[in-house]
């Protein structure tokens, strides 16, 4: 083989060094391939992190996170879903964030901009001042606002601000008058009992209480969601072993308590429901019966129950329980059967690696703007964003095992 004279000048150098001039091409060679195969790790590292910190693609109820768990048929209560009666029996299933009867979506435990996000902003200290809401807008409701986190964290840096009750209760009171969702606030009472009355557009009228706790919310930990995401299906179920009306809506509930039966009061209230009345004839109506409050007004129901208002549908089952008639349990229980082959018992909580992608939720474009979440369908952060990396990593695997292979034969 010819030596140039710039390797005998190379050799030389590395024999005054102590080296041998083949050792220290091995040397050299190592270390070019372990810096190869190091930053092939550290460029597919973000990515296998990522790959197990987000749901399996096509899993938009993030089941991987948050389990399945089925419950067992109920056959009381009553389900009103996106205004229409759902047959019972009713099987309540959390899956991911998702709380379904019947398959139907119902409900979310946890929204999915908090399941989604992309970085949980820290919970300021209760003296600095947390600002304003700036997702509030004149069609949510006085009960948004007050439950809303910003709300939260504003009254307890005016508690610690202001010492002296009236002016503390004064300065929140101007807080909710700036909320474009809010009509007026009047303050009733004085002192720590003292109250304030939200009025919202919706004439819905809501007391807050001012009394405060210096403790930060909690946060939104994947542990947190998950204990929701029991809760909520768990509360659910226990609605409607008591019988219990529950109307879906936003996607959220409502529970009517007392339950529904074969009374001249429910055949009233359920004929108004079918009947061509107008939406506000009917919530007159309903009102006058006991389903609405004193304090509940027709474009707030309207508003948040609209499909239950103007379009709901009932069913022959539905009036089968209106008159008493036992028997749909019977013809309820043949059809469960033969759909599910007999298999009815409740599944245990399991947490999947991967899931069958679940149906896109159905949303009303009718929805108040303020129950109208980010749908779980929209994609949350995508895996093939990485990629990239996984492509520039495994180049470089496949550079440094070909430049290992060609060291091999040239030894």
């Amino acid at each position: 083989m010819k030596i140039t004279t710039w390797q005998i000048a190379a050799n030389n150098i590395l024999r005054q060094q102590g080296l041998r001039p083949r050792a220290a091409r091995d040397q050299s060679f190592t270390i070019l391939i372990a810096s190869l195969m190091l930053a092939a790790g550290l460029l597919c590292l973000p990515a296998a992190r990522a790959a197990d910190e987000l749901p399996p693609a096509g899993d938009v109820w993030a089941t991987n996170w948050f389990g399945v768990s089925k419950g067992e048929p109920i056959y009381s209560g009553w389900m009103i879903v996106k205004g229409r009666y759902i047959d019972a029996p009713y099987i309540v299933e959390q899956r991911g964030y998702g709380i379904f009867v019947n398959d139907l979506l119902v409900e979310y435990a946890v929204q999915p901009k908090t399941v989604f996000a992309p970085k949980q902003e820290p919970i300021p200290p209760a003296n600095i001042d947390p600002g304003y809401p700036t997702d509030l807008t004149k069609t949510n409701t006085g009960s948004q606002a007050m439950v809303h986190g910003i709300s939260s964290m504003k009254k307890r840096y005016l508690r610690q601000k202001f010492t002296n009750d009236e002016e503390y209760v004064e300065h929140l009171k101007q807080y909710y008058e700036s909320l474009p969702c809010v009509a007026s606030a009047i303050i009733e009472g004085s002192g720590s009992t003292a109250e304030i009355l939200i009025t919202d557009y919706y004439g819905k009228k809501s007391y807050l209480g001012t009394t405060c706790s210096f403790e930060a919310p909690r946060p939104y930990t994947r542990e947190n969601m998950q204990k929701s995401c029991g809760f909520h299906k768990s509360n659910l179920e226990d609605y409607l072993k008591q019988g219990f009306m529950v109307t879906s809506y936003g996607p959220g509930i409502f529970h009517q308590e007392g339950a529904p039966g074969a009374d001249e009061r429910w055949r009233a209230i359920f004929a108004a429901l079918e009947s061509s009345l107008s939406p506000e004839e009917k919530f007159n109506r309903l009102k006058a019966l006991g389903y609405f409050s004193g304090s509940d007004t027709a474009g707030w129901a309207i508003a948040l129950f609209r499909d239950f208002l103007i379009n709901f549908q009932g069913s022959a089952q539905m009036h089968q329980r209106l008159n008493g008639d036992d028997t749909w349990k019977d013809e309820a229980r043949k059809k469960l059967s033969s759909a599910t082959g007999g298999a009815t018992k409740a599944s245990a909580p399991l947490a999947l690696s991967v899931a069958p992608p679940p149906a896109a939720p159905q949303t009303s474009e009718d929805q108040n703007a303020s129950n109208q979440p980010p749908p779980p369908g929209s994609p949350p952060p995508s895996h093939t964003a990485h990629w990239p990396r996984i492509a520039i990593g495994a180049a470089l695997i496949l550079a440094a095992l070909g430049a290992s292979a060609s060291w091999v034969r040239r030894r």
